[in-house]
């Protein structure tokens, strides 16, 4: 469940010396994000996931980010050709030593992939 919550993040910045900053995506208005509270309970167990791979001390703070709902497209997307893009990049994701790396250590599978 952690897993899953901690990949709906907008994005991850690094501040010195040894801090994570990672924001959730929450939409104009609104004060809470569902996922960020699920991290938070875990962040003991993130950071010292993180201090693993690092080989360091490292501390993770967690935030809110707004964002803007996107655009609808005003041309239909192709959704066949859409599933066989994600499906591939989700397998080229899979071998990647980084994504290998976290999958050890939360015991967490890849299921899904967002181009942002």
């Amino acid at each position: 469940m952690m897993s899953m919550n901690a990949l709906n993040f907008h994005d991850v910045k690094f501040q010195a010396p040894n801090v994570f900053i990672v924001s959730f995506p929450v939409p104009a208005g609104t004060t809470i994000s569902g996922s960020k509270t699920l991290c938070e309970k875990e962040q003991p167990k993130i950071a010292a996931a993180l201090e693993k791979v690092a080989g360091r001390p490292v501390s993770i703070r967690f935030d809110l980010a707004t964002v803007e709902a996107p655009e609808r497209p005003t041309q239909q997307k192709n959704v066949k050709n859409d599933a066989q893009l994600k499906y591939k990049l989700l397998a080229e994701l899979a071998d990647h030593p980084m994504i290998q790396k976290a999958r050890d250590i939360f015991g967490a599978e890849l299921v899904n992939v967002e181009d942002r």
